[in-house]
């Protein structure tokens, strides 16, 4: 077989470029049987073309199937945009400005979830972060937005303050729902800088309750002392979720989170297989070793990342993982000490 290294262009030119003569029958059947074979060929070469064209132009035609699967969802959807083996339910320090972190409740109104939303075109501030989260809905979380209509927030960067400010009557809330807005507020505030949260109800310092009393300003507490269980929605959407009430030290913390949430909505991160045998304490770094080798699977970096929450709910900045048999589990390097995250459960909502 005789290969023609010339381009489809250049036999184009050659054969039918050329200048037209009076041809006798005997060459035109053979002009005939050439432009036959010019066909031939570029049947043989287009495709070659086509596919070079396409891998030149980086795959637009997956990209466009991507924009209309994205359309079909509906107006809002939530998404990872992770593979299984690096999936993460943590924001790293160095993304921290990339998020807003909010708290919501759920409809048993027993456990806390802060979330942490990515910022995009549509979301830049809480009251946006607030409003597509509604729209997203996962198992009916219940905002401080249920407590207080047409709230506003201001941000006080230099005073390390929060505003929260309400125009409209306050509906009268019992002792206990305060409680549960105020720890809300201190979950989904606490990531910051920020050391208070401030109240002001038609233009005046406070709001008041003809039950509970009057809620000026509530103080941020960073370091809440709790541990980190697994909450699951009704979706099947797995959350890392503080438990609901504090513990003395990081040692009883973990021993609950070994054992028993106290909560028909929570679960340990912890299993069996994977117990920590051994727990160390020298200054701002805290050491576990296990008892048994660990896999780098989805659990077990909710487990890493459950315990690096907790870590730094109790004050510790890095932790080093010991006796795992295994030097990587996501993106964590567990041959030396991982920093503690800035905060749990980053989402991204599109649409």
């Amino acid at each position: 077989m005789v290969k023609d290294d010339r381009s489809a262009n250049q036999i184009y030119q050659k054969l039918w470029m050329a200048k037209p003569q009076h041809k006798s029958s005997k060459k035109r059947i053979g002009a005939f049987t050439a432009t036959v074979l010019v066909l031939f060929l570029l049947m043989l070469i287009t495709p070659q073309l086509v596919e070079q064209n396409s891998s030149q132009n980086g795959g637009a035609h997956d990209l466009s199937e991507g924009k209309i699967n994205e359309a079909k969802h509906g107006h809002s959807k939530v998404s990872s945009d992770q593979p299984k083996n690096e999936k993460s339910f943590v924001v790293s320090n160095n993304q921290k400005d990339d998020y807003v972190t909010l708290a919501f409740i759920n409809h048993s109104k027993s456990v806390i979830v802060p979330v942490s939303i990515r910022k995009n075109d549509t979301i830049t501030n809480v009251k946006e972060a607030y409003n597509a989260f509604r729209r997203f809905e996962d198992d009916h979380f219940e905002s401080i937005d249920t407590y207080f209509q047409h709230i506003k927030f201001t941000e006080q960067k230099q005073a390390k303050k929060m505003t929260i400010q309400v125009n409209d009557d306050v509906p009268d809330i019992s002792v206990n729902e305060l409680e549960l807005v105020k720890e809300m507020i201190n979950d989904a505030f606490k990531w910051g800088a920020y050391e208070s949260v401030q109240f002001v109800s038609n233009g005046e310092p406070g709001v008041v309750f003809s039950s509970s009393g009057v809620l000026v300003e509530i103080p941020i507490e960073q370091h809440s002392k709790k541990g980190y269980f697994l909450y699951e929605s009704s979706e099947g959407r797995q959350f890392l979720a503080p438990s609901s009430e504090p513990y003395h030290n990081i040692e009883e913390a973990i021993q609950k989170m070994q054992s028993d949430a106290n909560s028909s909505y929570l679960k340990s991160i912890i299993s069996d297989n994977q117990k920590i045998q051994e727990i160390d304490k020298k200054g701002n770094k805290l050491t576990l070793q296990f008892s048994g080798d660990l896999h780098n699977d989805v659990q077990t970096i909710l487990m890493i990342e459950g315990l690096l929450m907790t870590a730094k709910d109790f004050g510790f900045a890095k932790v080093q993982f010991i006796n795992t048999n295994i030097t990587r589990i996501g993106h964590y390097d567990l041959s030396k000490s991982v920093p503690v995250p800035y905060a749990p459960n980053p989402i991204m909502i599109k649409g």
